[in-house]
């Protein structure tokens, strides 16, 4: 069932309207936008159970769409209209069951599950049939996989978790490097892309003990991988570290944006995007957990990377605090720049094709999850 909301469909038909006016060039840079009206949307399936924590979409290229659905620890298939075909995978340890369901990764047209009480990475068919697994190897001394993304040849790059280990008696905030590598189909290790300054996260002591945690507007260290070539940026400026696939550093990209300062309208409508989905009990004791958090004193450059079907890089702005809409910076391969874009601020994109860009989008007033998939256009 495709279930399209109505207050929505009116913010996208203004937000379009806005881009139209807009659509001049930008400093000699084109604008593309997006159609009103979604390809799809995505709100439940043909039982009408709820669409769970959305931990990927991929688009196939027939139009089908796989949904990672993490709650129930399986993948939801529509066909190109939106209506449900069925459900793959479950919970558990056996073969065709995942003990946690994570990313999905879309490289080309083969689509890898990732169980991250494992590891491994599965591939699954368009077909919805389960296919080899994949283990990332590992570097010498790194000991873990934090978050792989892929590439149309099927080659992987990985990021590992913090080298420097975190003193857990002393609450405040911590960041470390981690390292960064290209592995071939197989997962077996290729290429070394370096250390980079990892996420910024912030140490809690309660009496239950410490744990350590995402800090609040804190910088996050994000990543892509096209055919020829890698990106890394850690969102302190508006340098993004770009890399060949066998390790070779290349010249940077260089976003043009100022760091912001960190305002207490960004901070409170951190709370808001980051706690309108949870419990009531949930919500009350992170608030109050965020109470004893020092906030960085600036805002991160950038919050996203992703490699288009033409081996373009996209970069996401930073959304301003209260904004609707937040802006793309569109790269060639090469480095040009290509274009810009604005979409809504609470359209988490995870794959963006030819004519369509494909994510997951948050309903400001329940935090609910829909599924989008929308049309986008260059300029005549």
């Amino acid at each position: 069932m495709i279930a399209m909301r109505s207050t929505w469909a009116v913010m996208l038909l203004c937000f379009v309207a806005s881009c139209a006016r807009d659509s001049a060039p930008l400093n000699g840079v084109p604008v593309w936008t997006i159609d009103a009206k979604p390809l799809m949307e995505i709100s439940t399936d043909d039982s009408l159970e709820t669409i769970g924590n959305v931990s990927g979409v991929a688009r196939f290229a027939d139009g089908h769409i796989a949904v990672g659905d993490q709650s129930n620890s399986t993948i939801k298939f529509y066909d190109a209209n939106g209506k449900f075909i069925r459900n793959v995978g479950r919970a558990g340890s056996g073969p065709g069951e995942f003990g946690m369901l994570g990313a999905l990764l879309h490289c080309g047209d083969t689509l890898f599950a990732h169980d991250y009480s494992n590891g491994t990475f599965t591939l699954v068919s368009a077909d919805a049939q389960f296919g080899r697994r994949v283990s990332i190897a590992l570097p010498d001394s790194v000991k873990s996989t934090n978050r792989t993304v892929c590439n149309g040849d099927g080659k992987f790059l990985t990021a590992g978790w913090d080298i420097q280990k975190q003193d857990m008696e002393t609450p405040g905030p911590t960041r470390g490097p981690i390292p960064f590598w290209v592995s071939d189909a197989s997962g077996k290790f290729a290429a070394a892309l370096g250390t980079h300054e990892g996420p910024e996260k912030w140490i809690s002591i309660s009496g239950e003990g410490s744990f350590i945690g995402p800090r609040p507007l804190g910088k996050e260290t994000v990543m892509a991988l096209g055919t020829t070539r890698a990106y890394i940026g850690t969102a302190d400026s508006g340098l993004v570290n770009v890399y060949s696939v066998d390790g070779k550093a290349l010249v940077p990209l260089q976003i043009a944006t100022a760091v912001s300062q960190v305002t207490s309208a960004d901070i409170e409508a951190f709370k808001m995007r980051d706690t309108i989905a949870m419990t009531a009990n949930f919500r009350e004791w992170w608030i109050s957990t965020m109470k004893q958090m020092k906030f960085p004193n600036t805002l991160p450059a950038y919050s996203a990377l992703l490699v288009d079907s033409d081996e373009n890089v996209w970069v996401r702005s930073f959304p301003a605090a209260g904004a609707r809409e937040v802006n793309w910076w569109v790269f060639s391969e090469g480095g040009a720049p290509v274009a810009t874009m604005q979409l809504p601020s609470a359209f988490n994109v995870t794959e963006i094709g030819a004519g369509y860009i494909a994510g997951v989008d948050t309903n400001p007033a329940t935090g609910k999850h829909s599924v989008l998939v929308m049309s986008w256009r260059r300029p005549k």
